[in-house]
């Protein structure tokens, strides 16, 4: 079954109404009693004409159940005026005594208490038939809702399908690495792995950043321990220069011995010795 076809039978569907329920009562019992079929088509159409407002069912409800209390207490008045009648006018009185008054009593209270017990089962069975029909209208509202949902899904999909036709239409040309034209679902496993190996190559950046500091620390340490070196090796060198310059202008033989001396005293200073 498509989707045309299913909204066209939730659109056939037969209204729920609760009144409806109570035709087929008021039919049978118009075929046995025309009169009594009468008043009950009246008061169905009463109803029917009062719709589905549940202020108006309630306020109907509460008339015909203050109509049936005056209704049994004019039964029950009528009854007795009956009896008491018969019984003052009858050829041979009845006469009650007081111990079958008291076991009329009785039988009147258990009838009471059968009564009560009947009422409470009913007022139970009452509330049911309510929630009942509390979560049946709410469904019932959840469909509708859902059925127009369904009634307007057709136009956007054709929407969506206009969408997609003109984004196919804009999109950029075929590019010539296979990754630029990879599904969703690759893309993203793809990404992940790019993530991956940018987070690995981070890790071995900030631990050659550590050697590398470490090392920089090492080379300043020695170049501070070079720096006294190079000022002797300088000083040296400048000796050595000043004597050779000595040497060349004097070549008297305590000179050279002077020179031998200082170049002496020189190496010995160049090697720390």
């Amino acid at each position: 079954m498509n989707l045309d076809a299913a909204l066209n039978e939730l659109r056939g569907a037969t209204e729920l109404a609760i009144i409806r329920l109570t035709e087929p009562f008021f039919a049978a019992q118009s075929s046995t009693d025309d009169n009594n079929g009468n008043r009950i088509s009246n008061a169905s159409s009463t109803l029917s004409e009062s719709g589905r407002d549940p202020a108006v069912l309630k306020a109907d409800l509460q008339h015909y159940r203050d109509l049936f209390s005056k209704l049994r207490f004019s039964y029950v008045e009528q009854v007795t005026k009956e009896k008491f009648l018969k019984t003052i006018t009858g050829d041979t009185p009845e006469l009650v005594t007081s111990e079958e008054n008291a076991a009329l009593d009785g039988q009147n209270k258990e009838q009471k208490a059968l009564l009560s017990e009947k009422k409470e089962d009913l007022r139970g069975m009452l509330q049911d038939l309510e929630a009942q029909a509390r979560e049946l209208a709410r469904r019932y509202h959840e469909i509708e809702l859902q059925t127009t949902q369904l009634e307007m899904l057709p136009i956007e999909l054709e929407e969506l399908d206009t969408k997609i036709a003109s984004l196919e239409v804009k999109k950029e040309p075929h590019s010539d690495n296979p990754e630029m034209c990879l599904p969703l679902r690759e893309t993203l496993a793809l990404l992940a792995q790019r993530e991956r190996e940018s987070a690995t190559l981070n890790a071995q950046i900030e631990s050659l950043r550590a050697l590398s500091s470490g090392r920089e620390q090492e080379i300043q340490q020695l170049q501070e321990e070079l720096g006294p070196l190079k000022s002797r090796r300088e000083h040296a060198v400048e000796s050595m220069r000043e004597l050779e310059t000595r040497r060349k202008t004097d070549t008297s033989t305590e000179y050279q011995a002077r020179w031998l001396l200082s170049s002496e005293k020189v190496l010995k200073m160049m090697l720390d010795v």
